[in-house]
């Protein structure tokens, strides 16, 4: 049976979308969903779903990996155990450092 997983404070709710904003800006955030859920080995974790409108501005990866880092830094710091997975969904036509 499986249980319902424990909410998310609104304190790292607030952090994570804040952070999200800040740190994706030239990338056309469109959506941010949060959310706690098993991950594929029945673990707690967060789910941090990012819809991006097309943007002008070309995907650095490396800003991608370091969204993800700043995120899961911070929540150790507040005494989250949970991994959050933070992905991204971007247009059919969306450029990046994918494309070199």
């Amino acid at each position: 049976m499986r249980l319902r997983p424990d909410p998310i404070s609104p304190e790292i709710l607030s952090f994570i979308e804040a952070t999200v904003r800040e740190m994706m800006a030239p990338y056309a955030v469109r959506e941010i969903r949060i959310h706690a859920d098993e991950n594929h080995a029945g673990e707690p974790a967060i789910f941090v779903d990012i819809e991006h409108d097309l943007s002008e501005t070309p995907i650095d990866t490396r800003d991608l990996r370091r969204l993800s880092k700043c995120i899961l830094d911070r929540l150790w710091e507040l005494g989250e155990d949970r991994f959050a997975y933070v992905r991204h969904y971007y247009h059919d036509d969306q450029k990046g450092t994918w494309d070199r």
